[in-house]
């Protein structure tokens, strides 16, 4: 069915759109399975408004034709909030921009995305994107700072509640010193690289302090060592790490199999394995069956650890939040 929201007295274009059919409409969507509709309303590259948009999306249109409650469809009230924060995370991603208030256009990265994921997008994608987004305005020296804004159906703007704000920032922020720290590790040479290493595996209790274990290379293109699994040097693990393409191509089970016999060939119990790239399904599950306690670490997870233990990061400013003392009010 085809629907329409026609142009008020400010000369508001019309804009049309295709319905689900309205036998899914008893279930309210998330804000997600309202980014890629929205997306393909903006489509036609034309500015529309922001409350018309939430018309199309949320039936209000088709309520009025069918003479029948707009909550009965979809809850209407409750798709308006939605709406509006699939606009806000679209926004971050520079999917679409916003001319003036209230008004929305398409922008050339949102018809790339909306090529891509033509199915729908994740809230895991989404601030993926947003995160890229953010790192490529910072790249060109744009330092903006960007505020996700949620519209009232009245036409106020007000923004998402303020300690969320705040928790969905600091975590973007985490997001984006892993990616730094990734690259930066992989454009070490493989001595610094694996001194980063040893650094952060001492900083985490592992080995005897003031004995660090040598380091070899291995033929592949990445580095090896035994190191002390306590202080007293009562249980050895071997070590082994490559300098792999954050999002490169996955390492897979064959490189972990190799690694597990290595384990073996050296007479210990204890193994792990690190990289600065990803690491397939199947190696994981080859190193939980392996009869060996092989351990695995991916660029994530290393990056983490770096972030936890303060290793090639450092704070640079500490943030205090206050809430009104209800017991000093009593």
């Amino acid at each position: 069915m085809v629907i329409a929201a026609l142009p008020e007295d400010d000369g508001t274009r019309a804009i049309q759109a295709e319905t689900a059919d309205t036998a899914q409409q008893d279930a309210q969507p998330t804000w997600e399975q309202f980014l890629v509709p929205l997306l393909r309303l903006l489509n036609d590259g034309r500015v529309q408004q922001l409350r018309v948009l939430r018309q199309v999306l949320t039936g209000e249109d088709l309520a009025r034709h069918l003479q029948a409650p707009a909550a009965a469809l979809s809850g209407h009230s409750a798709s308006d909030g939605r709406v509006s924060l699939a606009v806000a995370h679209l926004a971050r991603a520079d999917a679409v921009e916003r001319p003036s208030r209230g008004q929305y256009r398409i922008t050339e990265t949102g018809r790339q995305i909306l090529a891509e994921f033509p199915d729908g997008l994740t809230q895991a994608e989404v601030e993926e994107l947003a995160d890229y987004a953010a790192t490529r305005r910072r790249s060109a020296g744009r330092h903006e700072r960007a505020r996700p804004l949620v519209e009232e159906p009245g036409g106020r703007t007000t923004t998402v509640a303020a300690v969320h704000q705040i928790g969905d920032g600091l975590e973007r922020l985490r997001e984006t010193v892993t990616t730094e720290l990734l690259q930066r590790l992989h454009a070490q040479d493989l001595e610094a690289f694996g001194t980063t290493l040893l650094t952060l595996l001492e900083a985490m209790g592992y080995g005897v302090q003031g004995r660090r274990p040598l380091l070899e290379l291995t033929q592949d293109g990445g580095v090896e060592a035994v190191i002390d699994d306590d202080p007293l040097g009562l249980s050895r693990i071997y070590l082994q790490a490559k300098r792999l393409a954050p999002m490169g191509m996955p390492t897979g089970r064959p490189v972990v199999q190799a690694f597990v016999r290595e384990v073996q060939r050296r007479g210990l119990v204890q193994g792990m394995f690190v990289t600065t790239g990803r690491l397939t399904a199947e190696a994981w599950t080859h190193a939980q069956r392996a009869t060996s306690r092989v351990l695995l670490v991916d660029g994530e997870a290393l990056a983490s650890l770096m972030m936890c233990y303060g290793v090639g990061v450092r704070p640079y400013e500490t943030l205090r939040l206050l809430e009104v003392d209800e017991e000093f009010f009593a």
